[in-house]
């Protein structure tokens, strides 16, 4: 069972069962086995920080104040919790889809590699429920294809990559 609590500025995601995760959030990103908790955080859209710096903000904003366990999937957004979208499926196996989309770091693949040493606002935080005991290579082709998802979505909004005129990925 899942339960989504909302503060305005984090949204949490209970989890109460056995479970795995895959992920690409700062926090705890990766392979993962029975996480009980993911939480979206939304940031400034100024925000940047370094390691150090991000991990003591989600400590002090989003962990402490929240009680949050430390082994938690923990993300960050500079999208309000309030435009976060969601989709829940019964048809043939249980899901759930939970997603925020800033669009403003947008890029396409074949753009000039970018480093930076401060992670900056402007991600798409997308997490998928599946009530189901998938092994390790399905939970890796649930996450392909969220994110061919993801590509397809901004195709049809033609949403474009801020370093070229290609549509973002």
């Amino acid at each position: 069972k899942m339960i989504v609590l909302q503060d305005g500025k984090t949204s949490v995601l209970r989890i109460f069962s056995d479970n795995q995760a895959i992920s690409s959030a700062f926090w705890n990103g990766g392979f993962r086995n029975n996480i009980g908790l993911i939480a979206n955080h939304t940031v400034s859209h100024d925000f940047n920080c370094g390691v150090e710096e991000c991990n003591s903000y989600i400590t002090k904003y989003v962990i402490d104040p929240h009680q949050i366990p430390e082994n938690s999937v923990i993300m960050l957004t500079a999208v309000s919790q309030q435009n976060m979208v969601y989709g829940y499926c019964y048809d043939y196996i249980p899901m759930a889809c939970w997603v925020t989309a800033g669009v403003s770091n947008a890029l396409a693949v074949g753009d000039s590699a970018l480093w930076r040493e401060k992670q900056i606002a402007g991600t798409v935080n997308t997490v998928l429920l599946i009530d189901a005991g998938l092994h390790p290579s399905a939970l890796v082709n649930a996450f392909m294809l969220v994110t061919e998802a993801k590509v397809k979505a901004f195709y049809d909004l033609g949403i474009k990559s801020r370093e070229s005129e290609e549509i973002a990925t």
